[in-house]
């Protein structure tokens, strides 16, 4: 159907394969040629940059993807949409999917295989809402970190993403994500831009990966940083010293005594904790 755009081979692609939406899978397909357009262009992805992309759906961002001359790999967990991929697809050679959970690879080794060992990848996804704030936090703070990330989240993930230290929206999600990455609100896209039409209004979300030296916070020992952010937001009803005290196994009074080292109340409640603290009491607890 070389005269139809991208959403509308789709549509007859999944008309003719009597295709079912799947709301336990999160299936609200991105049937829009500007936005897919859009969100490639502002991906990163071009003539020689490897992109990994989750969830493709009907294909139509993918195609959207491979135009820009990149190198996708595409990971999609519902095999009913195979006979459609393979047909969107078709014009590209520089597109391959792979049927699977993503949740249940070994992603590094996945990338190594059809990237390359050590070659950089971004990751664009229009992710399953109930898989963000396991996914992402995984994938930039894995040893095969994305150089960027362009991901369609629900609004109120991208809200906590983005949220500071101090805010209701402050969070385990947003603390990890915020020291691995530069996170910002590239766009709002409204439920009606979706096939079928999403309950909820989404957001595109840019993430940069920090070079280690750029990171908001260098703690000398990184695994026992985050070990503390952790215990920042594991019981916000107590306070920091008892959270550390649970999960170190250590005395309270030690705890007390690495947070006034670091210059920080005793009382203080982890969630108020900019990144920085946190990294000044890990590297004196």
């Amino acid at each position: 159907m070389p005269d139809l755009s991208d959403a509308a081979r789709a549509r007859v692609y999944l008309s003719e394969a009597d295709f079912r939406f799947s709301r336990a899978l999160g299936q609200n397909f991105l049937l829009d040629d500007g936005w897919n357009e859009h969100i490639a262009s502002v991906s990163g992805a071009r003539n020689g940059v490897n992109v990994l992309e989750i969830g493709p759906g009907a294909g139509t961002l993918t195609c959207a993807l491979a135009r820009t001359g990149a190198k996708i790999i595409a990971v999609e967990i519902d095999h009913a949409l195979e006979s459609i991929l393979m047909k969107m697809l078709e014009p590209f050679d520089n597109a391959e999917v792979i049927y699977g959970d993503i949740c249940k690879m070994d992603i590094h080794a996945l990338i190594d295989a059809k990237f390359g060992a050590n070659e950089p990848y971004l990751l664009v996804a229009n992710l399953p809402y109930a898989i963000v704030a396991d996914l992402l936090p995984k994938l930039v703070s894995g040893e095969r970190p994305p150089v960027g990330i362009t991901a369609m989240v629900q609004r109120e993930a991208a809200e906590r993403i983005c949220s500071k230290s101090g805010e209701k929206n402050w969070c385990a999600l947003a603390a990890r994500m915020q020291y691995f990455c530069n996170v910002q609100v590239l766009d709002f896209l409204p439920p009606h831009a979706f096939t079928p039409n999403a309950h909820v209004e989404s957001a595109l979300l840019g993430c940069n990966t920090y070079e280690k030296s750029e990171r908001p916070a260098q703690p000398a020992d990184e695994a026992k940083f985050l070990k503390c952010m952790d215990a920042a937001f594991a019981m916000r009803r107590k306070t920091y010293a008892n959270n550390l005290s649970a999960a170190f196994f250590v005395p309270r009074e030690r705890a007390v005594a690495a947070l006034r080292g670091a210059g920080v109340e005793e009382n203080v409640r982890g969630e108020t904790l900019t990144l920085a603290q946190i990294a000044a009491v890990s590297d004196r607890l």
